[in-house]
């Protein structure tokens, strides 16, 4: 290594390299001896290596283990100390960043900005650092997680329950948060996997023993990556029999996306568990199910650009409530409603938003939605009527009654066959 560095020194120049010596790491491998250690440090300085540069190997100076480390490509390698220490300083950048978003006044801009920027700061760490070092991070970011999410719900304390629904992707009913402490098993597992080949002309034995247990002499321990890398699989295998430490390699390779197939597995077996915790409560499980699916969570998903897709912080408040089942802020326990039969208000607001036909606001919820499909067949190019009438005369003749909305024939009929079911209760599906 010295005569290569003196060679770069001396002939790099002409090609425009330039070595800086006061800039980035150099980690000294382990020495024999302190002393051997000591005196390659002294051979790196007179070569021009500023001293703060050259850290020493642990085993010869256990007090460099906080400095024993750099950053390579955004991430950390190094000990464990000295990951810790640098993941502390991530931790108070994004730290900095949440107290930012808190103070954000749009509430559907935050929750935008939760979602799509802040929440995938963490995804590079999980992926290059293994889960044991990380751990930590990932609680503390979670709850930064949860600390935003309760400042734009108006609430001071959020259930487990909650939580969890909130963490399940949008089409599953949930926020699109992302649960992270299974992400981090699936995006270790998939980034040992993606550099298998290179690991293997590194460390010949390392995928070898990845795969079975070591067996290795009582006095030594088997090498961190490969615990790390066994108790994370072992998350994996516990949710999906079919897959094993031995099969995990021959199923990288059939496949590509290994990290979104693996967090796949981790979430739907936390979507199992969440089921069956809700089974003792029918009208929440219910209501959970009811709002799985990618068109019940579309409003979640939409940018607001127009005044169509903007929702005043109030608006956007009582939606989030409603979608995951809190009682809203608003409604004042023990209060009735001023309709015919005088019920009383239930706190989540269900009454209010489709029970209650007080000033015609159901009929005008209908009317509305009615009115909302039409634009919208219009707009691409399929003809429709709404209220058509003498449409069931036919089969009985003295029917006058009306579909709301009736899809006429025409160039683009076939391309609303896939959606006629869920509206099968306002629209008339004409074929001839």
């Amino acid at each position: 290594m010295i005569s290569a560095i003196k060679y770069i020194k001396d002939y790099g120049p002409a090609f425009g390299y330039h070595i800086r010596f006061d800039k980035g790491k150099y980690l000294l491998g382990k020495c024999t001896t302190l002393l051997e250690a000591q005196q390659r440090k002294q051979q790196l300085m007179e070569l021009g290596f500023s001293e703060t540069v050259i850290v020493i190997h642990p085993d010869n100076l256990p007090s460099s283990k906080p400095e024993y480390g750099a950053k390579i490509l955004g991430s950390y390698i190094g000990t464990d100390e000295f990951i810790a220490i640098n993941l502390n300083e991530v931790l108070s950048s994004w730290l900095q960043t949440c107290n930012k978003l808190l103070q954000f006044p749009d509430l559907q801009g935050r929750m935008i900005l939760l979602r799509q920027c802040f929440t995938p700061k963490i995804y590079h760490v999980l992926r290059t650092i293994s889960p044991h070092p990380s751990n930590d991070l990932v609680r503390q970011f979670s709850n930064m997680q949860k600390i935003i999410l309760k400042s734009i719900l108006g609430y001071d304390y959020m259930d487990e329950l909650t939580w969890t629904q909130a963490q399940f992707a949008i089409r599953d009913g949930g926020l699109g948060l992302n649960q992270l402490e299974k992400v981090q098993h699936a995006a270790y597992v998939s980034s040992i996997l993606g550099c298998r080949e290179e690991l293997s002309v590194i460390f010949p034995d390392l995928i070898q023993n990845m795969m079975i247990a070591p067996q290795l002499p009582n006095d030594r321990e088997p090498p961190d990556i490969v615990n790390q890398f066994q108790s994370s699989v072992a998350q994996i295998t516990e949710c999906l029999e079919d897959i094993t430490l031995q099969n995990i390699f021959t199923l990288h390779e059939q496949q590509q996306q290994m990290q979104s197939k693996f967090t796949e597995i981790l979430t739907k077996n936390q979507q199992q568990q969440f089921r069956i915790k809700l089974e003792s409560d029918t009208k929440r499980l219910s209501w959970y199910q009811s709002i799985c699916g990618s068109e019940a969570g579309l409003w979640l998903s939409a940018l607001p650009k127009t005044d169509a897709q903007r929702m005043t912080n109030k608006e956007y408040q009582i939606a989030l409530c409603y979608r995951l089942y809190l009682e809203q802020p608003l409604v004042i326990n023990g209060c009735r409603c001023d309709c015919k039969n005088h019920p009383p208000l239930d706190l989540r607001g269900h009454h209010l938003m489709t029970g209650c036909g007080k000033h015609g606001y159901r009929h005008a919820t209908h009317d509305g939605l009615v009115t909302e499909l039409h634009q919208i067949l219009n707009y691409l190019g399929i003809r429709n009527r709404v209220e058509e009438t003498r449409c069931f005369q036919q089969a009985h003749p003295n029917s006058n009654r009306r579909p709301d909305i009736s899809i006429l024939p025409g160039p683009f009929t076939n391309f609303f066959f896939p959606f006629h079911n869920l509206f099968k209760k306002l629209i008339f599906l004409k074929t001839n």
